[in-house]
This record gives structure tokens, C-alpha cells and sequence, in this order.
């Protein structure tokens, strides 16, 4: 995992548990606030974001958001 998730690993698959209790499991989904689409890219449904920052979005891209 990149972007520190390591450190806090824990956190990260609990929170990655939640989200996918709440995601349809079909369709296509944005994110707004994708940052560098680390929450996003497990979640296929999850297709688009939306970030104010160009160089989260270019993250997010490489992880195919």
C-alpha cells in the first residue's frame, strides 16, 4: 500500500469496510473529493472523481479513476 496507508493500516481497511457496506455493487459511481483516489480504486462502481487538486487527480488517474 502507498500513501502511508501502511502506517495506519487498521484505520484504512476499516474505513474501506464501511464504504463497501455502502456502495452499490453495480453501476458506475463518482467520488467528490477523490484526493488520490486511494478510497476509490478497490470499489470498482467507483469510475470518477472530482478534486479540487490537479495533482491528486493525476494519482487518482493512475489508479484508473
Amino acid at each position: 500500500m502507498k500513501d502511508g496507508s501502511k502506517k495506519n493500516r487498521a484505520v484504512h481497511e476499516s474505513e474501506l469496510k464501511v464504504i463497501k457496506r455502502l456502495l452499490p455493487l453495480q453501476g458506475k459511481g463518482i467520488e467528490a473529493g477523490v484526493c488520490s483516489g486511494r478510497f476509490s480504486q478497490p470499489f470498482f462502481t467507483i469510475q470518477y472523481g472530482l478534486d479540487p487538486s490537479k495533482e491528486m487527480l493525476k494519482i487518482a488517474e493512475q489508479r484508473n479513476i
